[in-house]
C-alpha cells in the first residue's frame, strides 16, 4: 500500500498540528482539521500520537453546538513542552 503524501512528510504535519494547537491555546479535533486542511482521520491519529508522546493532553469539553461536545486540545504544560516556547 502506496503512504499519501500526509504519512510521507510526517514529521512535517506532526508540526503542522502542533503550529495549530499553539497558536489556539486550546482547539478541537474538528477545528484542528480546518486549520490544517488535513481529514479528521489524520487529525485523530496525529493528536492520538501527540498525547502518547506527552506533547498533548485533553483539555476538557468545548462549548455545547447542540451533539456532542467536542474535546479540546492544548500543549502539555510539562517539562517536554516548556522547552519549544
Amino acid at each position: 500500500m502506496a503512504l499519501g503524501p500526509t504519512w510521507t512528510n510526517r514529521s512535517r504535519t506532526r508540526g503542522l498540528v502542533l503550529d495549530a494547537i499553539r497558536a489556539a491555546r486550546t482547539i478541537s479535533r474538528v477545528e484542528l482539521a480546518s486549520a490544517t486542511g488535513l481529514a479528521g482521520a489524520t487529525v485523530s491519529e496525529l493528536v492520538r500520537e501527540l498525547i502518547d508522546d506527552g506533547l498533548v493532553v485533553e483539555a476538557g469539553p468545548g462549548a455545547p453546538t447542540g451533539g456532542k461536545p467536542r474535546t479540546l486540545m492544548r500543549l502539555d504544560p510539562g517539562p517536554a513542552t516548556a522547552s519549544e516556547s
